[in-house]
């Protein structure tokens, strides 16, 4: 769809609500901003005036502060000002050609509009109503075969992200990413929504292992192996989660009781010995998450 076509209310109930991915095309067009942002720019001077900081995957940075360099959509704004927004929302990828992001899917429920400023990279995404098969107590897929997401039974999708184009991809969506230009630049706008989640077979993980979470910090008094598991090593994962923390987290897990929390650990733990025999792919995937 065409960005100059796209009205908010119809993109906030066609889309947002119902947790739709929506490809948009030419947004980029609108934003004068993006047209001076180069890698240099983003390495040396968004770095050196300290807008941005260099975390494990990505940059990241406080929206308002950077948008003389990334101009916030109204879209996007009034999708932020429906959410759970973090201090720094703003994250800037970098990339160049043959880089490939592993199928995986975001944490702390955010969804994202993720806007190619330079270059260009192709998207395949699965939905979490139809989720391939993870690691224990993480996001990361164990798909090898790309052709395992080929059939009727999987919702999925493929695209290509041209310079200026944005997609939004809802919560818990599966993707993997592959950067086809010589230089790619993505600035994505982070959040969580606060209410009303699509109640996918992910979610259900999702909400069980976060009750598993709370189980362990304030029964069992291990929040260090909280922040191991479900946070792959994020200090006080829960007490952060979704830019809001506690309070999020026992109200999306209401639902759960301690019984049907146990019975994840026990699931999650069945998949254990996958990790050693694929300890090999693990490596070689973390990795791959890293910028070139």
């Amino acid at each position: 769809m065409d960005f100059k076509a796209l009205s908010w209310d119809d993109f906030s109930r066609e889309y947002f609500e119902p947790e739709a991915p929506l490809l948009i095309r030419n947004v980029g067009t609108h934003l004068d901003s993006l047209r001076r942002v180069t890698s240099e720019v983003v390495h040396d001077r968004l770095v050196k005036k300290g807008l941005i900081n260099r975390s494990t995957y990505w940059y990241e940075g406080r929206g308002p502060e950077l948008e003389d360099y990334f101009e916030i959509p109204k879209l996007v704004r009034n999708s932020l000002g429906r959410s759970f927004v973090r201090e720094r929302f703003c994250r800037i990828w970098t990339s160049t050609v043959g880089h490939v992001t592993p199928w995986h899917y975001d944490g702390n429920f955010v969804y994202v509009f993720n806007l190619q400023v330079k270059g260009k990279k192709h998207w395949r995404i699965v939905s979490p109503e139809t989720p391939v098969s993870v690691y224990p107590f993480r996001r990361i897929a164990r798909l090898i075969d790309d052709a395992e997401l080929i059939g009727p039974s999987r919702l999925s999708a493929e695209f290509e992200l041209n310079e200026g184009d944005m997609v939004f991809l809802p919560p818990l969506w599966f993707h993997k990413v592959t950067s086809i230009g010589t230089e790619n630049i993505n600035v994505n706008w982070v959040a969580t929504k606060q209410d009303d989640y699509k109640r996918s077979r992910l979610f259900h993980r999702e909400i069980e292992l976060l009750k598993l979470g709370i189980l362990f910090t304030k029964v069992a008094g291990r929040r260090r192996v909280v922040d191991t598991l479900l946070g792959e090593g994020v200090d006080d994962y829960l007490e952060n989660f979704g830019g809001v923390g506690f309070k999020f987290v026992e109200s999306i897990t209401s639902e759960v009781s301690n019984a049907r929390a146990l019975g994840r650990l026990a699931k999650e733990a069945m998949a254990v010995p996958f990790v050693y025999l694929d300890r090999r792919s693990i490596k070689t995937t973390r990795a791959a998450f890293k910028q070139v």
